[in-house]
């Protein structure tokens, strides 16, 4: 038999909006990528932020979802870290593309 190796996974609040309780495909997948989550031992990072989101957007079946993670100890609460250096990399980055011709494809 297969090892499950257990992984630490951000998810999307775009997710759990949608993983609503109607047959829409998109619905259904992300129901059953969360029951997946669920059954094997992943668990879930969040930031307060990040939970903040989760309760705008959640649907009746993601707030279930959440609260069964919570009860089996599978929600990893972290402070997200200050990445200014990064952020004003990525301004610099975007500054100097603007500037640039436009290529040819």
């Amino acid at each position: 038999m297969a090892r499950k190796f257990s992984q630490r996974i951000v998810i999307d609040t775009d997710l759990a909006r949608s993983a609503g309780e109607t047959e829409n495909p998109r619905s259904v997948a992300c129901r059953e990528f969360l029951q997946a989550v669920l059954s094997i031992c992943h668990r879930i990072v969040v930031s307060p932020d990040i939970l903040v989101e989760w309760r705008k957007h959640k649907s009746r079946f993601t707030s279930g979802w959440l609260v069964t993670m919570v009860q089996k100890n599978k929600v990893v609460e972290c402070e997200p870290l200050e990445m200014d250096g990064l952020r004003e990399q990525i301004a610099v980055d975007v500054e100097i593309d603007s500037q640039a011709k436009p290529r040819q494809c």
